[in-house]
């Protein structure tokens, strides 16, 4: 069964449900404690939080829509029906850091099915093309009383048109950028191989990131602005990412590293 962009029948995500199963099932990927498709659910995130109170570890909830979703410094998500929402809860040996959300973006860009784009990551989570924002990633730490150290790591995807949905920013979308509807189980599959091969990465120490991010950052020599709470808005110039996945920035007075903050580009 093929499964494009369109609002999908009870029957054929139930269909979709069980294949993305069998999939993951057959793979060398860590058994799942729980994998929950929905047809709408009001954050993926908090699925996975949820769950983590009730003891799982490894965990993916995935839905076709989003009541309550949110972004970067709790935005709201704009979650329409149609697009990919997607939360994977994983635990880690240590706390997480800045560095793997990059790392994640990094394996979202480097799908095969996006071999021909020229997308690319502006920092610190967000996925472009050519100046228009196709995806994102939000990532929270989590703690249980089966897990120490872990992380949540949510991803969102554009897969139809929806510039008349977000007034702030453009936006694109896969279908548009590919030119035909997006296979929803070959792109799911694939998503979660990336999340857990930038977990294998950032569990090696993320090696020579600042080297791998270079090619794909959209930020690097431009003049950015950066919005901090509490702070005056600051112009300066990206120069891009350090080791420890901070983005290095020209300022007034000098070079100075950011770790957190809303960046945007000034045309």
């Amino acid at each position: 069964m093929t499964t494009n962009t369109s609002e999908l029948s009870n029957i054929d995500h139930l269909m979709l449900s069980d294949q993305l199963h069998q999939h993951l099932n057959a793979s060398a990927l860590p058994a799942f404690d729980m994998i929950d498709w929905q047809q709408t659910t009001t954050s993926t995130n908090d699925d996975c939080r949820l769950w983590a109170a009730r003891g799982a570890t490894h965990a993916l909830s995935i839905s076709n829509q989003q009541t309550a979703g949110r972004g970067q410094a709790n935005r709201t998500w704009q979650s329409p029906t149609g697009n990919l929402y997607l939360s994977l809860l994983s635990t880690l040996p240590s706390p997480l850091d800045g560095r793997l959300a990059l790392e994640v973006a990094l394996a979202l860009v480097n799908m095969p099915l996006l071999k021909a784009l020229n997308v690319s990551v502006k920092w610190p989570n967000d996925l472009y093309f050519e100046g228009a924002k196709w995806g994102g990633i939000l990532i929270e730490p989590i703690t249980s009383h089966n897990m120490e150290h872990g992380a949540i790591i949510g991803v969102g995807i554009n897969l139809q048109p929806m510039q008349n949905l977000v007034a702030d920013r453009t936006v694109t979308d896969l279908a548009t950028l590919l030119k035909q509807n997006i296979d929803r189980l070959t792109l799911t599959v694939a998503v979660v191989h990336a999340l857990h091969q930038a977990i294998d990465l950032f569990l090696q120490d993320s090696p020579k990131l600042q080297e791998r991010f270079m090619a794909w950052d959209a930020l690097v020599n431009q003049t950015i602005q950066i919005i901090q709470p509490d702070q005056a808005v600051q112009h300066a110039r990206a120069i891009g990412i350090a080791d420890d996945g901070s983005l290095q920035i020209l300022t007034e007075k000098g070079s100075e590293r950011l770790y957190s903050g809303q960046v945007s580009l000034i045309s």
